[in-house]
């Protein structure tokens, strides 16, 4: 299995994760609540409402050790990107010349491709064309602009959408998705100026 791959299941695991760790914590918060209002009699129901809860807290430790996102270390140059834009059919322009993002360039690549091909598309746009530009805070902003278009549909219980974003937290950016005319995905990544590794 290659780094794009491993990655991947890695970023669908964590964002699965992601969905148990908020049902786990609605279940604590709905047996906390039972336990406040059940009746002062009844001692068995009390008794298994506290294991229920002890029982989800204790679940909820374990998800930061369960399968860790692979080492991005690296420097990816933003030059490399324009091919992945293009076989996507999407006009890229406007790199920063010498930026790079501080990841593998495996990594961005893979990233890109995820949101390009499956996460974007799956939220019912197409992505036409891209800018990128450095912010105030040390990072590089891509700004994809989108049509509208059929949503595509997904049997994973993990959204592709939710993929992408797993992905993007795990280099250290933000990804968000814009309505308006036209509507956009700002995707926001820690970047470095100078060549890449």
């Amino acid at each position: 299995m290659n780094f794009a791959e491993t990655w991947k299941r890695s970023a669908d695991c964590a964002a699965a994760v992601h969905q148990i760790r908020n049902r786990l914590q609605s279940i604590i918060i709905e047996a906390a609540l039972l336990k406040r209002n059940a009746a002062a009699g009844d001692s068995a129901a009390l008794a298994r409402i506290g294991a229920l809860a002890q029982d989800g807290a204790g679940y909820l430790d374990l998800f930061s050790e369960l399968l860790p996102p692979p080492g991005f270390d690296g420097s990816a140059s933003l030059a490399k990107l324009n091919d992945v834009f293009s076989e996507s059919g999407v006009h890229a322009n406007g790199f920063p010349h010498g930026a790079c993002v501080r990841c593998r360039f495996d990594a961005l690549e893979a990233l890109v491709r995820e949101l390009l091909a499956d996460a974007i598309p799956c939220r019912g746009f197409r992505p036409v064309r891209s800018t990128a530009s450095l912010n105030q805070r040390g990072g590089i902003e891509f700004c994809i602009e989108l049509e509208t278009g059929p949503p595509q549909r997904s049997t994973a219980t993990v959204t592709p959408w939710m993929t992408a974003q797993q992905m993007t937290r795990d280099i250290g950016g933000t990804l968000e998705l814009h309505s308006g005319d036209p509507p956009m995905v700002r995707l926001q990544l820690p970047c470095t100026n100078g060549t890449s590794a």
